[in-house]
C-alpha cells in the first residue's frame, strides 16, 4: 500500500510563494501553471487547500480546482459567477476560457475552437443545450467509440431529448439530438431534408480531419456532411485539438465562422519516450512507472508490440491485492473467448486496446480504466487516440512512430 505524504500548511504556503515569484519574474505562465498542477497533485485533498492556494488557482483561471469552503469571500463570489448549468443535478464551475467561449456561443456566434484535449469542450456543448434549450442539434464525431461516449453522456443528462445515433431512427420528437459519424450524417441527410428539419446547433468534433492529410480516411464524408448541413444550420461550433490556424478559413466549409485558438491546459501529463532507450532500459523504465500505481497509457505501433509489453509486465508483476472483479472478467474471457494473454494481464490490472479486438471488450476495458481501483494501465495501438477521452497521469511511447501520431 502506498503512503501519501501530507504537506504542512507552511510548506504549501512556501510553494505558492515560489510559484508567484516564478510567474512574476519570468512572466512564464505555462511553467508556473505546471508547477501549480504538480502542487495540487501533491496535496490531492481539496479540504487541505489554504486561502492562498485557492487565490493562486484563481490567478490561472482554473476555477473548478478551487475549494469554495476554504476560499476568501471575493474568491467564493467569483466561483458563484462561473457556475453553469450543464444538465447535471448541480451546476458546474467552468474555467476562465470555457466561460469565454460559452459566452460567445450564447451570443449566437459560430466558432471554430482549437484547444487542448483537457480543455473541457464537452462541458460547453452540454451548457449550450441546458441553457439555450434548442430543438434540434447535430453532433458529428469521428469514431463509433466517441459516438457511444457522447450518447451515454447526453442521455443521462437530457432525458427530455430524443437521442438519435443510427440512420434507421426516424421517430422524431419536438427535441432531438442527432449524434452521427460523418458517414451516417451523409446517409441521414435525405430524411432530414425531406422532413424540412432545421438545426439550431451543428457541432463537428475533430474538425481538423477536414484537412487533405486525411483524404484517404474520413476527409470526403466529413467534407460532404459539412457541405450538406451548413445550409440548414442556424449556428455552428467546430472543435479541434491544438492547431495554429485554419489553412482554408475562407472556404465555404468555414464561411461565417470565427477561429479561436486557445492554448489553455488544465492538466499536466508525463510523456515518457521509452523508445529512445535501449531495450533493457525500456523495460526498466516502464516497470518503474507502472509500479507507481498510477493511471498509465502505453502506446505501441502494433499488436505484436502490445503482446510484448504485456509479457514484460506479467513476468515482472508484483501483485499485493488481487481484484475479484478483474479475476472474474479473466475467467469469463477464458470460457467464452478462449486462452489469450489478456486473461493474464487483467489479473495484474492491465488492459489492452487495438482495432481488431472485439468492440465490446475494448469499451468494457475503457470503462474499467475510468474506475479508480480497477484497471491501472492500458497498452494500446493508435486505436485509443481517437476513441475516447480517458484520464491518465502517465503516457508512455513505446515506439518512435507513435510520437508522430500523438
Amino acid at each position: 500500500m502506498r503512503v501519501t505524504k501530507t504537506l504542512a500548511n507552511e510548506q504549501i504556503f512556501d510553494k505558492c510563494v515560489k510559484i508567484y515569484e516564478n510567474l512574476n519574474d519570468n512572466n512564464n505562465e505555462a511553467e508556473a501553471k505546471e508547477k501549480l498542477l504538480y502542487l495540487l497533485n501533491e496535496i490531492q485533498d481539496k479540504a487541505l487547500y489554504p486561502p492562498i492556494l485557492n487565490h493562486l488557482i484563481r490567478q490561472f483561471g482554473l476555477y473548478p480546482y478551487m475549494n469554495q469552503a476554504t476560499s476568501i469571500l471575493t474568491d467564493r463570489f467569483l466561483l458563484e459567477c462561473f457556475k453553469t448549468d450543464i444538465g447535471e443535478s448541480e451546476p458546474m464551475v467552468l474555467h476562465r476560457e470555457q466561460s469565454r467561449v460559452l459566452k460567445r456561443l450564447l451570443s449566437n456566434e459560430s466558432l471554430i475552437l482549437s484547444a487542448p484535449t483537457s480543455f473541457g469542450k464537452s462541458f460547453i456543448i452540454d451548457a449550450l443545450i441546458a441553457m439555450k434549450k434548442p430543438k434540434n442539434i447535430l453532433i458529428i464525431v469521428p469514431t463509433i467509440s466517441l459516438l457511444d461516449e457522447a450518447r451515454r453522456r447526453l442521455i443521462r443528462k437530457f432525458y427530455n431529448y430524443n437521442i438519435i445515433t443510427t440512420t434507421q431512427q426516424t421517430n422524431l420528437r419536438n427535441n432531438n439530438i442527432f449524434i452521427f459519424s460523418p458517414e451516417r450524417a451523409v446517409e441521414y441527410f435525405p430524411f432530414i431534408n425531406k422532413e424540412n428539419i432545421k438545426l439550431d446547433f451543428f457541432i463537428v468534433d475533430e474538425f481538423y480531419k477536414i484537412s487533405k492529410e486525411y483524404e484517404n480516411e474520413r476527409f470526403a464524408p466529413l467534407q460532404n456532411a459539412i457541405l450538406k448541413y451548413t445550409g440548414i444550420s442556424n449556428q455552428r461550433y467546430y472543435i479541434c485539438p491544438n492547431i495554429d490556424k485554419i489553412k482554408n478559413e475562407n472556404s465555404i466549409l468555414c464561411k461565417g465562422m470565427e477561429f479561436e485558438c486557445l492554448n489553455f491546459n488544465t492538466v499536466f501529463i508525463h510523456i515518457n519516450k521509452c523508445y529512445k532507450d535501449e531495450d533493457f532500459k525500456k523495460e526498466e523504465k516502464i516497470l518503474e512507472i507502472i509500479k507507481k500505481d498510477e493511471k498509465t497509457l502505453v502506446y505501441t505501433q502494433s499488436q505484436s508490440n502490445i503482446k510484448k509489453v504485456c509479457e514484460i509486465l506479467v513476468e515482472n508483476a508484483i501483485i499485493e491485492n488481487s481484484n475479484a472483479l478483474l479475476e472474474n472478467f479473466a475467467k469469463w474471457l477464458s470460457k467464452h473467448y478462449g486462452e489469450h494473454y489478456l486473461n493474464d494481464t487483467l489479473k495484474i490490472s492491465v488492459g489492452i486496446h487495438h482495432g481488431k479486438l472485439h468492440r465490446c471488450l475494448s469499451q468494457l476495458q475503457v470503462r474499467l480504466f475510468e474506475e479508480k481501483d480497477l484497471l491501472k494501465t492500458i497498452v494500446s495501438t493508435s486505436s485509443l487516440i481517437e476513441g475516447v477521452n480517458i484520464p491518465a497521469k502517465n503516457l508512455i511511447l513505446w515506439d518512435k512512430k507513435m510520437e508522430q501520431k500523438i
